[in-house]
């Protein structure tokens, strides 16, 4: 599984199939815990490009999800139980 996550991740951008994604995920990111300093934004206004380095990190994961399993891709509350997941855990066993 880690090198599948390695693939996508390395991806990035550049891929169609996560490209659907990526505004409900950013969204959901900056909604997604945002008292746990762990998650929360480097601004008081948090914007896309205000994300913190973890929720890069979760942003990630959910993508390469996302990726791997088009029949049920991105939905909204994914964010949460994978950054619950992600307290725990670093990115790539996530």
């Amino acid at each position: 599984m880690s090198k599948i996550y390695k693939d996508i991740s390395e991806c990035g951008n550049s891929c169609e199939e996560l490209k659907k994604y990526d505004i409900d995920i950013s969204k959901d990111l900056l909604r997604t815990f945002p008292k746990v300093p762990q998650f929360a934004s480097n601004s008081t206004y948090p914007m896309v490009s205000d994300m913190s380095e973890n929720q890069q990190r979760l942003s990630r994961v959910l993508s390469a999800f996302a990726y791997y399993d088009h029949g049920i891709g991105y939905m909204q509350g994914m964010n949460f139980i994978m950054a619950s997941i992600m307290y725990h855990c670093n990115e790539e066993v996530a």
